[in-house]
């Protein structure tokens, strides 16, 4: 599975890896006490349908998982955290100042993730998941990927100081 496809899903195992969740039972498996990772393109038309329709998430953490706003923000809201971030973009031919955003929402047993382009920080997140060597936790599924960002940013930021 790939990070462009409209919606992608994980279950994680709790011990660093995590299974793909099929589209078709997504709905009944994030409904389990586990802990769930679906990564939104929030461009394409099923993945904001998907959100609109979840009945567990509220309408202000739904618009901002959606928002064209890249401004980094964050915001602690009832029993999670909604964070907004930005990676360089080192997709081919593009320029790393072409920032790209990342908006995060999680919480004890959901995190949910969206952008509309390629961003090679999420994707560690998915690699090291399927190495058995990711995240356990929601805490854990943040701070791996504010880290990736930061590496990436820092690798470009040397460059340019060259």
């Amino acid at each position: 599975m790939n990070l462009d496809q409209p919606i992608q899903a994980w279950q994680l195992t709790g011990d660093g890896g995590a299974r793909e969740i099929e589209i078709e039972s997504l709905t009944a498996e994030i409904e389990s006490e586990e802990l769930c990772w679906v990564h939104l393109d929030y461009s394409q038309e099923p993945a904001r349908q998907w959100l609109e329709y979840l009945p567990f998430l509220d309408p202000i953490i739904k618009s901002n998982l959606v928002d064209d706003d890249t401004r980094p923000r964050s915001l602690v809201h009832q029993n999670g955290v909604f964070l907004s971030l930005r990676g360089v973009n080192l997709n081919p031919d593009a320029d790393p100042e072409d920032m790209i955003a990342v908006r995060l929402w999680a919480d004890e047993r959901f995190i949910i993730t969206s952008n509309r382009r390629r961003l090679l920080s999420l994707e560690d997140v998915r690699d090291s998941l399927r190495a058995d060597g990711g995240p356990e936790s929601a805490a854990g599924f943040i701070s791996i990927l504010v880290d990736r960002l930061a590496v990436r940013a820092e690798t470009v930021i040397e460059q340019m100081e060259e």
